[in-house]
This record gives structure tokens, sequence and C-alpha cells, in this order.
């Protein structure tokens, strides 16, 4: 259990540091659940944009959540 919480800590740490945008569409989808479309219409953006910056947040959480 503590290694869990230190890990969601280490998590949102992660989470905090990514670039605006990038966490903003983050948060969107996966604390929101807004689906890609929705979080594209709600920030004026393409899906694919939407699409790169999520794939730019897992990369960076994953990488830094192993360390």
């Amino acid at each position: 259990m503590v290694a869990g919480r230190e890990r969601l800590a280490q998590l949102m740490t992660a989470l905090d540091g990514l670039p605006d945008r990038t966490n903003a569409i983050f948060r969107l989808h996966k604390f929101d659940g807004l689906s890609y479309a929705e979080v594209a219409q709600t920030l004026n953006v393409s899906k694919s944009t939407v699409e790169k910056h999520m794939m730019d947040a897992l990369k960076i959480l994953a990488a830094k959540v192993r360390q």
C-alpha cells in the first residue's frame, strides 16, 4: 500500500511537470473522462493534436514513474 502511494505521488509530481497544454489534455481525457474528440472540441484543436499530446504525456509519465 505504501509503494502504491509513493508511485501515485511520483505520478502526480510528473503530471505537474508536463507542459500546460499536454497537462490539460491529459487531465481532460484521463480524469474527466472526455474522449479525444471531446477534448479536441473543448480546446478547439484537432483530434490528431490531442493524440500527439497524449502520446507525449504517457511517454513522459512512464519514464518519470520508472525512475
